[in-house]
């Protein structure tokens, strides 16, 4: 029998205590062996309860698994939002940090990919339900003799919540002749496409890591999957994106209560937005219990 490679799954984390624990089932209903499957947490100046969700986790399950490795990281950075001042000069500055603390972080994941000689990264942010278990499957068949496969997740529900995904601002992005990163419209759910840019749901062969150390993440204006990826292109690595794999981006909580209160069933709102307190947007389909 072929051996199956081993796997680190993880990210790092930080105040996600509305979604932590349906991202890790996610993880856990994954049709792997978890023998050779190491989830690998770094929590970043975290003040709610995700380090209680993910010991509990690991208490459960690390029998199961290769291994289950929480580890904490200070770095005192501002927190992601969405929503922050309008300022240029104070946005600016806000986002230039907010990339620079994650490149580092995600730079240490990279670390630990090969600290623990993993054969794969997948790299699946804490605000993605991988909600079908054959998403890992899919990916490791498909980056056969490539070196990065990525999922596809919808970014644009807040600004375009009725727009078709396919038309959306996705996880996958070509440069254009000026350098900058624009968004890949009008791609198929069945087929393989090369990217310039992608993340969220990613998986990596970890051979990139050995074989170019300064692929690596990077802070840049448009994010650090940018400067990643600006990277891997100067390396001459390709990177690809398969319609196949299209787990939830929960973009935030809260919109569950519009749902419950309506009597039709399509559930549009049911996986929105973005920062644990989005506003409530009016639903043109919404219809009151009698």
């Amino acid at each position: 029998m072929e051996e199956k490679p081993t796997i680190l799954i993880g990210c790092p984390i930080r105040n996600r205590e509305f979604i932590a624990e349906r991202y890790l089932q996610g993880i856990y209903n994954l049709n792997f062996d978890k023998r050779n499957i190491i989830c690998y947490f770094l929590l970043n100046d975290s003040y709610d309860s995700t380090e209680q969700i993910l010991k509990k986790f690991q208490q459960l399950h690390k029998h199961e698994y290769k291994d289950i490795v929480i580890e904490k990281v200070k770095t005192r950075c501002v927190e992601y939002r969405r929503s922050i001042s309008k300022n240029p000069n104070f946005a600016d500055q806000h986002w230039m940090k907010i990339y620079e603390n994650l490149s580092f972080l995600r730079n240490k994941v990279i670390d630990k990919v090969l600290e623990l000689q993993c054969d794969y990264w997948f790299s699946v942010d804490s605000d993605i339900l991988l909600d079908d278990s054959e998403s890992l499957n899919i990916l490791l068949e498909d980056i056969n003799g490539k070196m990065i496969m990525a999922g596809i997740i919808n970014n644009d529900q807040l600004r375009n919540p009725f727009l078709d995904k396919h038309m959306a601002a996705c996880n996958i992005l070509c440069f254009d002749e000026y350098g900058k990163a624009q968004h890949i419209v009008n791609w198929k759910d069945d087929e393989i496409f090369e990217v310039d840019v992608t993340g969220a749901i990613c998986l990596y062969d970890a051979k990139i890591f050995k074989q170019y150390p300064d692929v690596r993440f990077q802070t840049n204006r448009q994010g650090e999957d940018i400067g990643f990826f600006i990277n891997v292109k100067n390396a001459g690595i390709k990177a690809w994106a398969i319609g196949k794999v299209q787990p939830l981006h929960i973009m935030a909580e809260g919109l569950f209560n519009i749902c419950s209160r309506c009597s039709n069933s399509c559930r549009q709102y049911k996986y929105m937005h973005g920062e644990r307190q989005p506003e409530i947007i009016s639903c043109p389909k919404f219809k009151s219990k009698v």
